[in-house]
C-alpha cells in the first residue's frame, strides 16, 4: 500500500502574502486542493494524509471532503523538519506494511507521482 504524505502546513511567512500558499486559487481552486486532486487521481495511491498546521485543519478538511483517498488530516510539528519526520509514525498508524510518499503543496507532475508508486 502507497499512502502520499502531503505536507500543507505552511503559514505563509516566506511567501508574504494574505494566507498561506496552500489556501491561494489558481484556476479556480486552491494550491491545496490540485495538489490532493493529483495524488487522489493516481492510481497506485492508495490512501492521502494531509499534514496541517494546527489553525487550518477545518479549513483543510473541508477542502480535502470530496475526496475519499483523504483519510486523515493531522496537525504537523513546530518547524517543516518535524512535520516531514512524522511521517513515518502516520503510515505505522494507517498501515504496518505501508510505503509512504510524502511531497509539499504544489505537486501535480505525473513523474513525480510516479517516482512514489516504485
Amino acid at each position: 500500500m502507497i499512502i502520499a504524505v502531503l505536507l500543507a502546513g505552511g503559514s505563509g511567512r516566506r511567501m508574504g502574502g494574505p494566507e498561506p500558499k496552500q489556501f491561494i486559487e489558481i484556476a479556480g481552486r486552491t494550491i491545496l486542493e490540485h495538489s490532493i486532486r493529483a495524488f487522489h487521481h493516481h492510481e497506485g495511491i492508495e490512501r492521502i494524509v494531509i499534514v496541517s498546521h494546527a489553525d487550518y485543519i477545518d479549513r483543510v478538511k473541508v477542502i480535502a471532503r470530496p475526496y475519499t483517498k483523504v483519510t486523515d488530516v493531522v496537525a504537523g510539528g513546530k518547524e517543516r523538519y518535524d512535520s516531514k519526520c512524522s511521517k513515518d509514525c502516520i503510515g505505522r498508524r494507517q498501515a504496518p506494511d505501508s510505503r509512504l510518499c510524502a511531497s509539499a503543496c504544489f505537486t501535480t507532475h505525473h513523474n513525480r507521482l510516479s517516482r512514489c508508486s516504485r
